[in-house]
């Protein structure tokens, strides 16, 4: 992987074991070297410099404008089910009437069960 044109300010992706963790910004560049917050990353490899170099060795990839968005777009749908689901607590569904869970369940559940409760 070659990192040489990225610029101070780029958006970059810090993966571990090959998975997406962060999206980070370009902080500073040395002749061998982007710098990420405080981890320092080889132009020529994306590796960590200093990381053990395993499976697991953390690196960076450019990131695309797509992959910005679906990165984005994936992190939102992580908080709307988190929130879903903490909405979903039992001593607050218990505390609605009949008609506000219904249009709940005609909402949630009928279009993730394709049911209808009327």
């Amino acid at each position: 992987m070659n990192l040489e044109k990225l610029q101070v300010g780029d958006k970059v992706f810090i993966t571990s074991a090959g998975f997406k963790q962060q999206l980070a910004t370009v902080d500073r560049l040395t002749a061998t070297q982007v710098v990420v917050g405080n981890s320092k990353y080889s132009k020529g490899t994306g590796k960590l410099v200093g990381g053990s170099g395993g499976w697991c060795c953390q690196r960076i990839y450019p990131a695309t404008e797509q992959q910005i968005a679906e990165y984005q777009e994936e992190r939102l749908r992580k908080r709307l089910i988190n929130s879903i689901i903490s909405a979903c607590e039992y001593n607050k569904l218990e505390q609605l009437g009949t008609d506000k869970l219904k249009e709940i369940v005609k909402i949630v559940i009928s279009s993730l069960l394709r049911a209808d409760y009327d």
